[in-house]
Parts: C-alpha cells; structure tokens; sequence
C-alpha cells in the first residue's frame, strides 16, 4: 500500500489553527471516533449482534474511514501537546 493517504502538512495546518477546541474535548473525540472504529471492525469480521449492512454502504470502506478518523483526531492531540517531530 504505496499510496499516501493522509496529507500531513495540511493536517497539520488544520490541527495547529483548531485552538478554540481544548485538549479533554480532543481526547473525548478520540475515545468517539475508537468506538466507531471498533463498531465498524465488529460488523466487518461478522460479530454475533452486528448487522452486516453499514449505513455508508461498503463494509471495508467504513472501516477505512473509522481507522482514518482515529489517526487524524490521535495527531491532532500530538500537535496539541506540542511535541516536536523528534518527540514524535
């Protein structure tokens, strides 16, 4: 898997100019977008009492999308704290 999927700079840009959202709503976003994750990664493997049928259609793709998010909100928290790219 060769392709980038996330564009850092501008990640980065958006993460560094999002002041206004303190880092306990930061982290309570993270704690959110893991349980999505997980609720996508239940219904991908089939879990007994998941429904096979995601409401974004492709059952992979929801679970791209999920993980995707985790990462984004975790490096946003990074920029927050302030770590340098060393630290990171």
């Amino acid at each position: 898997m060769a392709k980038d999927f996330v564009n850092y700079t501008k990640l980065e840009q958006l993460s560094l100019g999002d002041r206004i959202v303190d880092l306990r709503e930061k982290g309570m976003k993270l704690g959110e977008e893991a349980g999505e994750f997980q609720r996508a990664m239940l219904r991908f493997v089939g879990a007994k009492n998941t429904s096979k049928s995601a409401h974004s259609g492709d059952i992979r793709l929801n679970v791209l999308e999920e993980l995707c998010d985790t990462i984004i909100v975790s490096i946003d928290i990074i920029n927050a704290v302030g770590f340098s790219d060393e630290e990171a």
